[in-house]
């Protein structure tokens, strides 16, 4: 526009409508090349994205021959021998060579600060971190040698924190379906979270306080929404 006026004595009409039409267009055409170029950028965080992941070394073998017992553990006598963890070669230990023995049916506790590897120990006995020296055995059997499937089958962990996942009482109680839901009662009746039969029969329950672990098919929101804290 500018331009036009300047040059009003040398541009006539059609000039100068034609000139306005292409810096209109031109403009439209300059904007969306900028966003396309903010899309591709961000659409390219993703490919980064998959290239380091795909870069990140596998975990161990979920099935290792010959496999653990089935009775396995029988005791839970756990074994650590001079065990030292980092979580990358170029880093410096969280554990330093450590040694301990825990009998079978033994309750221990690990206290320290934060930070000092409370839960790197927790995590190498799972084989979420593989330790770069020693070793750690469960009723004389080195876990290094049990494939991941087996091992995190056997070993339970209860977190300090507990997580609830979208679906029903059953899938998260018994995620991959292995048991009878008298068997999933049963485990609720030990942790009183439904009432025993000798309880049902002394206490009498309103429509209001229905226990609703009672239906396995009971929704589950996400981190447990819908059940009270």
């Amino acid at each position: 526009g500018i331009f036009i006026l300047w040059n009003l004595d040398q541009i006539d009409a059609g000039l100068a409508g034609l000139s306005l039409s292409f810096a209109m267009n031109f403009t439209q055409q300059i904007t969306w090349t900028v966003r396309r170029y903010t899309s591709l950028e961000m659409s390219l965080n993703a490919v980064e994205r998959v290239s380091e992941l795909s870069e990140i070394p596998q975990e161990a073998l979920a099935i290792i021959e010959p496999r653990p017992p089935a009775c396995w553990p029988h005791s839970g006598a756990i074994t650590v021998q001079n065990l030292e963890v980092k979580y990358a070669p170029d880093l410096e230990p969280v554990l330093h060579h450590i040694s301990f023995n825990v009998e079978g049916q033994e309750k221990i506790g690990i206290v320290g600060r934060t930070g000092s590897g409370k839960s790197t120990m927790a995590l190498t006995l799972f084989r979420f971190v593989e330790p770069s020296d020693g070793r750690i055995l469960v009723d004389e059997i080195d876990i290094s040698s049990i494939g991941v499937e087996d091992l995190r089958s056997r070993i339970t962990i209860i977190p300090q924190d507990p997580i609830l996942f979208t679906g029903t009482i059953r899938s998260n109680l018994d995620a991959f379906s292995q048991y009878e839901d008298s068997e999933i009662l049963e485990s609720l009746r030990r942790v009183h979270l439904i009432p025993s039969v000798e309880d049902v029969e002394a206490i009498s329950f309103s429509e209001d306080n229905i226990n609703l672990f009672k239906n396995l098919d009971t929704p589950v929101s996400e981190g447990g929404k819908n059940f009270s804290q």
